[in-house]
């Protein structure tokens, strides 16, 4: 069969990038053929109101403060410029360097004909977000595909809840959207009870495709860097509660803290 996977493959951070190819890889062992569809951006409904606008006023604080100031390092030790530069360098180069893996390049491609649409995993139902480059897409709830069948793989609504697509009067559109689907499969309890308040259907419960990939293929036999703890997540969202925890566990063991592509306090 001929599988087509929407969802944040072309967000350039770890993350995003390893539930599309661990979700590829998943599907191509089934002995399919797979291939990235692309969704048209729509507008975002959530403009940065309330506890949202306060969160990302938080965020760019907490940039300014390390992020901007900060000083980037070689595995040695090396300090080798400003971090906020490198950083740019970094996204400059991550589609350049991992995209070709997807086998997706700047070409978009809109409701290729497929056997099954697979949407999922990441946070593809979460449509009250400020980010402009997600928006509240329909496409992304399997509006207007070109699919035999649609399905989605522990797909997330984030911290978008019923309540909040209520508050926004959306949550008549995205249940009569979620009934269309042939099955549902969500990561999260939170999305578990959004499609149960919407559609009155439980769904499916699925590890994300990061925690049940091999990527033994692709590890390197080793670094130039020992003792060390990665902290990985979106900028914020380690609390500063959360970030004294690891901080002790890490001196405890005497062990160095690095911190990718999220700003955390």
């Amino acid at each position: 069969m001929k599988v087509g996977i929407m969802s944040m493959q072309r967000v350039k951070n770890y993350g995003s990038f390893l539930q599309a190819y661990g979700l590829k890889k998943n599907i191509e062992s089934l002995g399919h053929e797979v291939v990235f569809v692309d969704y048209k951006v729509e507008p975002a409904l959530n403009k940065g109101d309330g506890s949202t606008a306060k969160k990302d006023t938080k965020l760019v604080e907490l940039a300014k403060k390390y992020f901007y100031k900060a000083k980037s390092f070689t595995p040695e030790g090396k300090k080798v410029g400003n971090m906020y530069k490198k950083h740019r360098e970094f996204i400059d180069k991550f589609e350049e360097w991992n995209f070709p893996a997807l086998g997706i390049d700047s070409t978009m491609h809109y409701r290729t004909p497929l056997d099954v649409l697979v949407i999922g995993s990441d946070e593809v139902f979460n449509c009250l977000q400020v980010n402009p480059n997600v928006g509240y897409s329909r496409e992304l709830f399997g509006k207007d595909n070109n699919a035999k069948k649609l399905i989605t793989y522990a797909a997330s609504f984030g911290n978008t809840t019923t309540q909040r697509l209520k508050q926004y009067g959306i949550d008549k559109e995205v249940g009569a959207l979620l009934k269309d689907f042939d099955a549902i499969s969500v990561r999260d309890t939170n999305s578990g009870k959004v499609v149960k308040d919407l559609t009155g259907k439980e769904p499916i419960y699925n590890l994300d495709p990061v925690l049940i990939s091999d990527y033994s293929d692709e590890m390197v036999e080793s670094v130039p860097i020992h003792d060390y703890i990665i902290i990985y997540g979106y900028p914020g969202r380690i609390t500063e509660a959360e970030s004294k925890i690891i901080r002790d566990f890490a001196n405890k063991r005497n062990k160095k803290l690095i911190c990718i592509q999220g700003i955390q306090e």
